[in-house]
């Protein structure tokens, strides 16, 4: 399974692999759009999250429905009715799991949709808050302006049994050649394809981070006033606006009467995803968070096994050593100068190690620096308790094979030979 990221897309990718088979890597090819229309009609207007996806989609993820069925090949055919599946999730949310309801109408920014399904509980479109699935019918669709253009699209495609990927991007940008021999528009010299395997699409991000431990560079926005916005612009920014709200009392205590106000205004305006600001921050941070957890994890789990190791290293040098430390036993070395020997050869690694990794950590400040948060990334205090830490872990492990050490009989080693 791959996921073909385009730089920009012509609907004719799309009809010439599914009408004439350019391609021999591909089993099945779909596209994936994304749009967030109201619900209205049943209860109080929410603004879902959704996608807009080729019919085949479900058959190219081998994915069926829990309830009803997924759209079928003739789903996205330009005049046929409109039709819906939705997540299994919203299903429950939004219908209490009303299995009635499948082939019921539902309407969304105002047109009539047929529900025919529910896809199953584990099933996640590629944006995880998406909520719905509508046919994606491309002379058709709504958003877009330019009809040869269908650059707000993705593509997801199963290649054959067998087939490398590389095989498959190869003839992609085969066929993206020759769209941009036959079509005239400046946007087409852009056209070009590159798979992500879906392993790698899913797990990408956390993937990085179990490797580099970099989180995603903070994004930056560009504030303009509404008054100097072009007229077309505003038009477009009226459904995607945001309001951010003051109030000295408790914010998510306004959020009815917020929604109340827009209600009044427009019935079919739904105000969706009311949060606090720290609720908002929290979503915001929240890859990092998840990215400095899954390293404080293997942190601890590498803290709770260097002891372990470091016994058994010292305990193997104490056994070899066994009869060079009876040698100096005999000829008058006390059990404490026996001690603070093996504790000494112990600890020479430990601080080589430690010396190492204070060295990386200012060599990839710049990279630790995007995972932290109102906190340098070598911050003095953490780096002292971090290397106390470790070297009193490193001592306590090395205790063990050193008093073992201490109190040999140098007697019966010497004389076992």
């Amino acid at each position: 399974m791959a996921l073909a990221r385009l730089t920009c897309l012509l609907r004719n990718l799309l009809h010439k692999h599914r009408e004439e088979r350019h391609t021999d890597s591909l089993d099945s090819i779909s596209a994936v759009g994304y749009g967030s229309p109201n619900l209205t009609g049943r209860g109080d207007t929410e603004r879902l999250n959704g996608t807009r996806v080729s019919a085949k989609l479900f058959q190219t993820l081998g994915v069926n429905a829990a309830v009803g069925r997924t759209l079928e090949s003739e789903d996205d055919r330009p005049g046929v009715p409109n039709v819906v599946v939705i997540t299994y999730g919203l299903w429950l949310r939004r219908f209490g799991g009303d299995a009635s309801l499948i082939g019921q109408p539902l309407e969304l920014n105002g047109a009539s949709y047929t529900l025919v399904g529910a896809l199953p509980p584990n099933f996640f479109f590629s944006t995880p808050d998406a909520e719905l699935g509508v046919p994606l019918v491309p002379d058709a669709d709504p958003w877009r302006q330019n009809r040869n253009t269908v650059n707000f699209l993705r593509l997801v495609g199963r290649i054959r049994q067998g087939v490398a990927p590389a095989r498959a991007e190869g003839e992609m940008n085969a066929l993206a050649r020759k769209l941009r021999e036959q079509l005239p528009e400046p946007n087409a010299r852009k056209l070009g394809v590159r798979f992500t395997p879906m392993r790698d699409q899913v797990t990408g991000g956390y993937r990085r981070a179990l490797w580099v431990l970099l989180g995603a560079a903070p994004s930056f926005d560009i504030c303009i006033p509404l008054r100097q916005t072009h007229e077309d612009t505003v038009a477009w920014l009226q459904n995607i606006q945001y309001w951010v709200v003051r109030t000295d009392d408790e914010p998510l205590l306004l959020a009815n009467a917020f929604r109340e106000q827009v209600r009044k205004v427009d019935g079919d305006v739904a105000a969706s995803n009311v949060r606090s600001m720290h609720q908002y921050l929290s979503l915001t941070i929240a890859p990092r968070r998840f990215n400095l957890q899954l390293l404080a994890v293997f942190a601890f789990a590498a803290l709770a096994l260097a002891p372990g190791g470091i016994s058994a290293v010292i305990s193997n040098s104490v056994n070899q050593r066994a009869h060079e430390i009876s040698v100096r036993m005999a000829i008058g070395a006390q059990p404490s100068d026996v001690l603070r020997m093996v504790i000494r050869d112990g600890m020479k690694p430990v601080l080589a190690g430690l010396v190492l990794g204070l060295v990386s950590v200012f060599a990839l400040g710049r990279v630790l620096a995007s995972l932290l948060f109102e906190v340098s990334a070598s911050d003095p205090a953490t780096l002292v308790w971090v290397t106390l830490s470790f070297c009193g872990v490193s001592l306590a492990a090395i205790l063990v094979p050193a008093r073992r050490a201490a109190n040999i009989d140098s007697l019966a080693v010497l004389r076992d030979g």
